[in-house]
Parts: C-alpha cells; sequence; structure tokens
C-alpha cells in the first residue's frame, strides 16, 4: 500500500541490514521477507512485506507495541515507511501459509524452531 512515497532508491541493498537488526534483538526467533520483494514481482506499487515470528518471552498484549517498534526501525533502516509488518504469532493460517510459501528467509535463531514453525503451517494448511 502507498502510504506517503514511493519507493525510489535500490532496496534491494538494505535488505542485509535487516538480517544484522534482527540477530542484535533477542525477541525474533526469525524473520522473512515475502510478497513481491521475494517473488520478484515488484512494481511501482509494491511496499517490503516483513514477517517475524517473536520469542516466546514476548507476550501477546506486547505485540501491538512491538510492531510499531518494528515498522518504525525498519522503516529507517529501508528509507522508506512502505513497509508491512506481519507478527506470525497471531497471523492467521491462510497469512502464514502465503508468508512459508514465498518466503526469503532474513534471519533465524534456531534454524530448526523455524522449520519446526514452517512444517506445523503446510501440515494445518493442507488439512484444512
Amino acid at each position: 500500500m502507498i502510504r506517503i512515497t514511493k519507493i525510489t532508491h535500490n532496496i534491494r541493498e538494505l535488505f542485509p541490514k535487516l538480517s544484522e537488526y534482527f540477530s542484535c534483538r533477542g525477541d525474533i526467533e526469525f524473520a522473512y521477507l515475502f510478497g513481491s520483494y521475494s517473488s520478484g514481482k515488484v512494481t511501482q506499487l509494491s511496499d517490503v512485506d516483513i514477517a517475524v515470528y517473536l520469542c516466546d518471552t514476548v507476550s501477546k498484549e506486547q505485540y501491538f507495541d512491538m510492531r510499531l517498534n518494528l515498522f518504525n526501525d525498519i522503516s529507517g533502516i529501508l528509507h522508506t515507511d512502505e513497509v508491512d509488518i506481519v507478527i506470525l504469532n497471531q497471523a492467521d493460517l491462510i497469512l502464514k501459509y502465503q508468508v512459508v510459501n514465498s518466503r526469503t528467509i532474513l534471519y533465524q535463531r534456531d534454524q530448526n524452531k523455524r522449520i519446526d514453525f514452517e512444517t506445523r503451517v503446510f501440515d494445518y494448511y493442507f488439512d484444512t
């Protein structure tokens, strides 16, 4: 969704900085890039879609504030407000599937936890 200004710079060059950012935080298990920037189908109207899975130490009451904090930080790193943040811990199954099915891994604290999450998403999605 176009909020204020379109993305006019090569934003892909900044994605490694996101990995660094996530690795410095103690509250994120893994993070994905998904959507048009992950699939390579970027248009003038594309935004940057980021999905994160928060550690168990983060309470559900903190999710909204975490999303705002992540938006502010990531917007600063990418030099654009054309960012959409998804908290996977609270996302519905269809959105989780869309993320996992088209994801680019930006960061993972523990590969086994990420793989377990992806396996559960695929299992639940194909069972419904």
